[in-house]
């Protein structure tokens, strides 16, 4: 763009294109912001929030008149990577993005940019967006630029998209007079969701800024035309949705109730509903009163480790339509009391859009059982009057359940004055000794 044209107007239009379909994970625009023009410097700084969400990323759009390049781009102390860039030899068009994950409070930092040419700069501008649902990893694809003097300027950019994603684009056009006004037009299908207005940059004119919303398709066409613009920069490009997996996960042991000392047997089942495939963890921490051993099998693809012992704690592999499987087979403690409650949990890579499925919990009732008896003899078959016997009387518990606070009774004849001792064994406790009844 011939930066010593009269007047310049400088329209920025975020174009997003979402699909009409319901789907599982959707990038999706949260916010967007726009900086007011500086004007003899090469940095300009803009205070910016990104909402809370899952699968942020902020993407910024920096744009220098007479500037070679703009070279940094950082949002607090974090740097941006840039993912376009369009210079016609009088202007700069850049974008950059950052991945901040996913978080349940908003992040505001200020966003600075540095651009580097001719000192003074005639005028730079910030444009900066939130988005959520998008991933992390690859965000950005299918970029494409254009620019062109045709008068009045147009540009139509075909970005390859797919269902879920978002189609950015940045328009930026100037015309040689502020009057008549440059109007500037989306294409067919492009629904307008922010329109700042028209500002004033300086000796230059700078128009709209824009974010619209239309249905996705295979090939998006992104589409403006002015009325007076001469020249042009047109950037498009494609944001990918962040990869969703619908994960679940069942626990059962088929019962309601349990025997401390006896045992019982859980099927845990971690399942993918999709659409994508994703790795995960399933994990199961048994409470101290079980000790497990267990295997998995997978299906539809599903793998998991074959076998173990003790807690799980196990990285699987789930593709959509896929699942493991894990038999836990568990001993009961015989001093279980109260509730046997157990939880598997599975927890995904890619995001879920149905987290509240992501947990099991088995509760039982534990009815201990115990079949206690006892025995007592003295040895012998009678007695001398005046003289002494010496019983034994052993109470002992075939299980399967403990049996605390039993009471072990007897009571002695008038004709006996007795005292005793007591001993226990495999666990059995019991007062040392006494005198008179027991």
């Amino acid at each position: 763009m011939n930066s010593n044209r009269d007047r310049r107007f400088f329209f920025l239009a975020m174009f997003l294109v979402s699909s009409a379909l319901v789907l599982a994970s959707q990038a999706e625009a949260a916010v967007s912001a726009i900086g007011a023009p500086t004007f003899a410097t090469n940095t300009n700084t803009l205070s910016f929030t990104v909402p809370a969400g899952n699968d942020r990323i902020l993407l910024v759009v920096a744009s220098d008149d007479d500037a070679t390049d703009v070279s940094t781009v950082s949002f607090g102390a974090s740097s941006l990577t840039q993912r376009a860039e369009h210079n016609d030899g009088a202007a700069v068009d850049s974008v950059f993005t950052l991945s901040l994950g996913s978080s349940a409070s908003s992040t505001t930092q200020t966003i600075t940019v540095v651009s580097t040419g001719t000192t003074p700069n005639n005028s730079s501008f910030i444009a900066a967006a939130a988005f959520s649902g998008v991933s992390q990893a690859a965000p950005i694809s299918n970029v494409q630029a254009v620019d062109n003097t045709t008068a009045p300027s147009a540009s139509t950019l075909n970005v390859v998209s797919a269902a879920g994603d978002l189609v950015f684009d940045v328009f930026d056009t100037f015309t040689n007079s502020i009057t008549p006004t440059n109007t500037v037009t989306p294409g067919a299908g492009q629904t307008v969701v922010h329109n700042v207005g028209t500002l004033t940059l300086n000796s230059t004119g700078f128009a709209y800024y824009r974010t619209s919303t239309s249905p996705g398709a295979a090939s998006v066409p992104t589409s403006w035309t002015t009325t007076n613009g001469v020249a042009l920069i047109h950037i498009a490009m494609n944001i990918s949705a962040a990869p969703a997996a619908d994960l679940a996960i069942t626990k059962t042991d088929g019962v309601t109730t349990a025997t401390p000392g006896g045992s019982t047997t859980y099927t845990i089942t971690a399942s993918n509903a999709g659409p994508s495939s994703t790795t995960a963890t399933v994990a199961d921490t048994f409470p101290a009163s079980l000790t497990a051993t267990w295997t998995c099998v997978g299906a539809g693809g599903g793998t998991c480790t074959a076998s173990g012992s003790g807690n799980i704690n196990d990285s699987v592999t789930l593709p959509s339509g896929g699942s493991v499987t894990y038999t836990a087979s568990c001993n009961i403690a015989a001093s279980a009391t109260g509730t046997l409650s157990n939880t598997a949990t599975v927890t995904g890579a890619a995001t879920d859009p149905t987290p509240g499925n992501n947990s099991a919990t088995d509760t039982d009732t534990l009815t201990p059982t115990a079949n206690l008896g006892i025995t007592k003899t003295d040895g012998v078959t009678s007695a001398t009057a005046g003289g002494s016997v010496t019983y034994t009387i052993t109470a002992s518990n075939a299980g399967p359940s403990n049996a605390s606070g039993s009471t072990v009774a007897d009571t002695f004849p008038a004709s006996l004055t007795a005292t005793w001792t007591c001993v226990g064994a495999g666990g059995g406790t019991c007062t040392a000794s006494g005198s008179g009844n027991i």
